[in-house]
């Protein structure tokens, strides 16, 4: 009995050990507003998914590019020290003074206040399909290719259904439903609605992880009746 229960307790632990990574996501983008201002810079939101806090002092520093993923055209991403387990940071284009303006425009709406950070790097275009890439760079020279981590593109946000509407990338649709929030208007009436640092549910198990747990507990059920 003791030898299958050890078999069990390395198929967990391996199950385990092979979890405890940091996942960044994209998983919401904000283009800008058309017609009108756009009330702040563009800006994204990152969710780590996986079950290990993400440090760029452990891990690498994080660069943003827009739908080309070009890591020679990343920049880098200041601002945010650490990314809990289900955590999700807002990251703003613009530098210090487009984040401080994030600020000022979401501090009303958006509770818990999330982790900011700031980059200063191309744009997310508002009239045309356009998306963000994210890279962690493992290196000490800037990303390559192989630092890629995730890329999410938007369709074309220029329709008034979607005027000033992030895409939520799980959702996978221009942002609507319960947990929506709304800024104050812009210049032509319009405001930005979005759930900028909204926790989405913990995903479920990797198959791989469950098969291992099932064979760990299949094995003991096989044992017991024996």
């Amino acid at each position: 009995m003791r030898v299958f229960l050890c078999a069990a307790a390395l198929a967990v632990g391996l199950s385990s050990q092979a979890l405890a990574v940091f996942d960044l996501q994209i998983t919401e983008l904000f283009g800008g507003i058309e017609p009108g201002e756009n009330l702040t810079d563009d800006w994204f939101e990152v969710t780590n998914f996986g079950t290990t806090t993400f440090d760029p002092n452990v891990h690498g520093d994080l660069y943003y590019d827009d739908e080309s993923a070009d890591p020679n055209a990343a920049d880098l991403i200041s601002g945010v020290g650490s990314i809990a387990p289900g955590e999700s940071v807002i990251f703003v284009d613009g530098g210090p003074i487009g984040q401080a303006l994030w600020e000022s425009v979401w501090a009303p709406e958006a509770l818990p206040f999330p982790q900011i950070g700031n980059y200063e790097g191309s744009g997310i275009s508002n009239d045309s399909e356009d998306g963000a890439a994210l890279f962690v760079d493992t290196g000490d020279d800037g990303p390559d290719p192989a630092d890629l981590v995730d890329l999410e593109l938007q369709p074309n946000p220029d329709g008034a259904p979607r005027h000033g509407r992030t895409f939520d990338v799980v959702a996978g649709q221009f942002s609507r439903g319960p947990n929506v929030l709304t800024t104050e208007n812009n210049d032509v009436g319009i405001p930005q609605v979005g759930s900028p640092g909204y926790i989405p549910p913990a995903p479920l198990p990797e198959p791989s992880s469950l098969a291992l747990l099932r064979l760990g507990v299949s094995v003991l059920g096989t044992r017991r009746r024996k």
